[in-house]
């Protein structure tokens, strides 16, 4: 709990959509392998920077909530809030989402050499 926000949900959730976004990556890798097409691997790059950019767009949204939990907690003073760094499994989801977008553009872009 970060200011009285669970954020429990929040992190099972993102948690389940960058492995599905592995997931993703590891069925396409297999398929490619077993069929013809060569571009379904390629294809899956797009997939995992979609997957991606949600659990960042989510991210943010839960970060502006955070903010405004703070703004209240300091009493709407402007300028003063009180600082909010999101727990360690929280910034581990977020770098793990911006190296899935890096990843995923390779993948995207040079998965088909």
């Amino acid at each position: 709990m970060l200011l009285g926000i669970n954020l429990l949900k929040p992190t099972i959730i993102d948690t389940a959509i960058l492995l599905f976004a592995v997931g993703t990556v590891a069925v396409s890798l297999y398929l490619t392998s077993q069929f013809p097409d060569k571009n379904l691997f390629e294809r899956s790059g797009s997939l995992v920077v979609l997957f991606a950019v949600i659990v960042e767009f989510r991210n943010f949204n839960l970060q502006q909530h955070i903010n405004d939990k703070a703004a209240v907690s300091s009493g709407g003073l402007i300028g003063i809030l009180i600082p909010t760094k999101q727990p360690r499994i929280r910034q581990f989801i977020i770098y793990t989402a911006h190296m899935f977008i890096i990843i995923g553009t390779v993948i995207w872009g040079y998965g088909g050499i």
